[in-house]
């Protein structure tokens, strides 16, 4: 009887036992987030971790504000108005040059879409006639990074041509006042003045083959349990990228409304992917030796950048994708 009774129990016990490990687990306690970003191509996993549901699946309410610069995005993340911050490797290094109290949790992607365009009637036919000329450029972002690289490559400086700092949006006009000869940009800004001005541009690429990284840029004492959660949820993302691509790209070409006839450009010059990689921290140095020596900075001292990449995060949810030297 003693046994039966025993057996029973351990029957009930076990029952119990099989009840309890086929719930599903709990999901988390969500973490509100508020995420910068531009719209670019190049943001395309936040875009498609919005859309299909892993920011929520992750434990994260996630808001989404747009800034025609990453560098705006950085004054708000500073400024506590965001948890996350999207901006290329330039704008990071030359806040970090500035004593910013930012990090990198990860790239989600690399771009090549920066322009140099010209009037036609400006009589600008090489790089070397940029002599004295006026170019407008959005300061302290890559745009004015890679103009500087295309002037070193026909022999000048950014003291050779005077340099208008303007945002993105104020480019088209000075370019109708004829207030500058050129502007440096990227899109959406340079689909509208290619709308503008149709056929009386010139349109020449400035970045050389050289990568611009697009950056996950947080503040050194965020909350890591949230930063975690969102490269899990970009992970999610970029997976789904890599199995259906056509559909990824439609989705973003939908937020983004890339006219038609530039999808394809947009897409063979854009790769989306989570990773750190040695590339990028060398990058991170040659841009600050380059606004050392151009007197960008009032800061003389190289930065340890190493240290302000945390690749222990993105090594404990994407292993393999952190391929720096340390």
């Amino acid at each position: 009887m003693v046994r039966k009774k025993m057996l029973i129990a351990i029957i009930v016990l076990a029952i119990i036992a099989i009840m309890v490990y086929s719930l599903p687990p709990p999901s988390p306690i969500p973490i509100d987030i508020a995420i910068g970003t531009s719209p670019y191509e190049v943001s395309g996993l936040i875009y498609l971790a919005e859309e299909k549901g892993f920011f929520r699946d992750s434990g994260l309410n996630v808001t989404i504000n747009r800034y025609d610069t990453g560098l705006y995005a950085i004054a708000d993340l500073n400024q506590g108005r965001l948890d996350v911050a999207t901006a290329a490797d330039y704008a990071f290094a030359g806040r970090v040059l500035a004593g910013d109290p930012i990090v990198v949790a990860g790239s989600i992607g690399t771009d090549d879409f920066h322009y140099l365009v010209i009037r036609k009637e400006s009589g600008i036919a090489d790089g070397r006639d940029l002599r004295g000329r006026t170019i407008g450029v959005s300061k302290r972002t890559s745009g004015e990074f890679f103009l500087g690289r295309y002037l070193e490559l026909h022999g000048l400086r950014h003291t050779d041509v005077v340099l208008i700092d303007l945002a993105p949006v104020q480019m088209k006009e000075a370019l109708a006042s004829g207030a500058v000869d050129a502007v440096v940009t990227w899109p959406p800004t340079l689909y509208d003045i290619e709308d503008t001005f149709g056929e009386d541009l010139l349109i020449w690429p400035v970045q050389g083959g050289q990568k611009m990284y697009w950056l996950l840029i947080v503040p050194e004492e965020g909350d890591q349990t949230a930063i975690e959660r969102l490269l899990r949820a970009l992970q999610q993302a970029e997976e789904f990228a890599q199995r259906n691509p056509e559909e990824s790209q439609r989705i973003v070409d939908q937020r983004l409304a890339t006219p038609a006839g530039e999808q394809v450009r947009a897409w063979e010059r854009t790769r989306l992917f989570l990773s750190l990689e040695q590339s990028l921290l060398i990058a991170l140095e040659d841009e600050a030796r380059w606004m050392i020596r151009e007197n960008l900075t009032d800061n003389m001292a190289m930065p340890d950048y190493l240290s302000r990449l945390r690749y222990e995060w993105l090594d404990s949810i994407k292993p393999g994708s952190v391929r720096i030297i340390r």
